[in-house]
């Protein structure tokens, strides 16, 4: 089974980015969830 190598980084590289995205998300949501779960913020925020 042949693989076009550059569709293969290019597929790979899209899924990274994807995956940073979302440790990203999580990353933010972790910092700011003790300050919602407070009341210091609106808990909408970001919903």
């Amino acid at each position: 089974m042949h693989y076009d190598a550059e569709a293969l980084a290019q597929k790979i590289n899209a899924q990274l980015r994807e995956a940073k995205k979302e440790l990203e998300l999580k990353a933010f949501e972790n910092q700011f969830s003790p300050l919602v779960e407070s009341g210091m913020i609106n808990s909408t925020l970001g919903k």
